[in-house]
């Protein structure tokens, strides 16, 4: 270790060095600057004070006065700022170890600190360096201005610092002048909550929570999103695909779900629920163009050697759009396996529990559905053809039914015999490309 400063004087008892006047300590996993400072060699504990620095790999600290103790890398230290580029954090006074830096009274920033950058303010801020940051009782916003609060934030030093960010504006003849904003911000690991708000001149306010959430030692085990909107309209509503007025009152909620439970279980369920069918083309076209008649359904599927079983249920949440319900659907699906002289069987069941409540008015259908296909195929061919014979025969029943003309059980069979057959070619030509 070496130690530098333009005066100094030790005490050969004590063990203890006064330095004064830049000084310098550094043993290649530190280097620390002062204006002075003591130094016991004995307990290797170094106290500086006046424009300190503190540098470990790309960390920075500096403070007006540092406790250090080199034995194992911890500290106290008063008026600290300390980060690595794009986070900072500030505060009264730190302690810490190499691993995590507690900040008292802190106020940590995205970016060099400014007027527009995004800043979170905490009584307290745990840091850990190139990982993560934590706070406690925090507010969040820009720059001086922490309008959202929350009990706890969590943020990955790898993630943006808000996990979501959207800003539009603009003017619509039917909405008037508007500006719409979002914002998530982490309040634990993998989840960020937040708020979707819009101001439209001619028709009101709109807003509602939204978020997302995602595992973050895995994100193809567990991911998911929702957003909402909620809006006392007082603008032109004209009416809705039914010919009935658009209520003032007005929303809908969205949200996704995927999460794989087990190797051979997963779910993936999505809710779309619309308070009017005109709701997201008013506020949100560009979503209502891609979907304007969305699904809401929850599945679960396992997945075995050789077959997959699914449990399917379809929901009928917005009473404007057509909807073939299944409370629930359960199937059971072998697939194609060879059983001995060239031949493969594959083998379908599933049992459903049917509804249609046609939004235009009419008898509502009900009926509980069995059915089971099985079929034989026997591939032959070579390079260049494939010829497979078929045959299959498929059984479906109908009971409880209502709504019908006739409401009576019945069981429908199909026969199937044919083949699958295909002729592959290939062939190489000369190409030039000059260029």
């Amino acid at each position: 270790m070496t130690a530098e400063a333009a005066h100094q004087e030790t005490d050969l008892q004590t063990g203890e060095s006064v330095y004064s006047g830049d000084v310098r300590l550094g043993d290649g996993t530190f280097r620390l600057t002062a204006d002075e400072g003591r130094l016991n060699f004995k307990t290797e504990v170094f106290i500086v004070s006046g424009h300190v620095v503190l540098t470990r790999g790309t960390e920075r600290l500096l403070a007006d006065k540092l406790t250090y103790h080199r034995k194992d890398g911890s500290f106290t230290a008063e008026n600290v700022r300390v980060g690595s580029y794009p986070i900072y954090v500030e505060g009264a006074s730190a302690s810490g170890t190499p691993a995590e830096i507690v900040v008292e009274h802190a106020t940590a920033t995205y970016g060099e600190p400014g007027r527009w950058q995004p800043t979170l303010k905490a009584d307290r801020i745990i840091y850990a360096p190139g990982k993560r940051l934590r706070a406690e009782h925090a507010s969040v916003g820009v720059g001086p201005v922490a309008a959202l609060h929350f009990p706890h934030f969590e943020q990955g030093l790898s993630e943006p610092f808000f996990g979501y960010v959207s800003l539009l504006g603009g003017y619509r003849s039917s909405l008037g002048a508007y500006v719409q904003a979002g914002l998530h911000v982490p309040v634990a690991p993998g989840v960020k909550l937040g708020a979707d708000v819009g101001y439209f001149s001619s028709r009101g306010i709109m807003a509602g929570p939204s978020g997302d959430y995602v595992s973050l030692d895995d994100p193809d085990k567990l991911s998911g999103s929702f957003h909402s909107g909620f809006i006392n309209d007082h603008g032109d509503k004209q009416t809705d695909i039914l010919g009935k007025p658009v209520p003032e009152e007005r929303g809908f909620v969205e949200w996704t779900h995927r999460q794989q439970l087990t190797d051979n279980l997963s779910l993936v369920g999505q809710l779309n629920y619309w308070k009017d069918s005109e709701i997201l083309r008013d506020f949100r076209p560009g979503s209502f163009f891609n979907v304007q008649e969305p699904d809401t359904f929850v599945e679960s599927t396992y997945t075995g050697q050789n077959y997959v079983v699914s449990l399917f249920s379809r929901f009928q949440p917005n009473d404007f759009h057509p909807v073939q319900q299944r409370l629930p659907e359960v199937t059971f699906d072998l697939l194609p396996q060879a059983v001995g002289q060239g031949f493969y069987e594959q083998f379908h069941a599933g049992a459903a529990i049917l509804r249609d409540d046609p939004p235009a008015g009419g008898p509502t259908l009900k009926s509980d559905r069995l059915d089971a296909y099985y079929a034989l195929t026997r591939p032959f061919g070579n390079d260049w053809m494939s010829f497979t014979p078929v045959a299959g025969a498929r059984v479906t029943h109908y009971s409880n039914t209502a709504g019908a003309l006739i409401n009576v059980n019945y069981t429908h069979t199909q026969v199937e015999l044919g083949f699958y057959a295909g002729l592959r070619s290939s062939g190489t030509l000369d190409y030039e490309n000059e260029h």
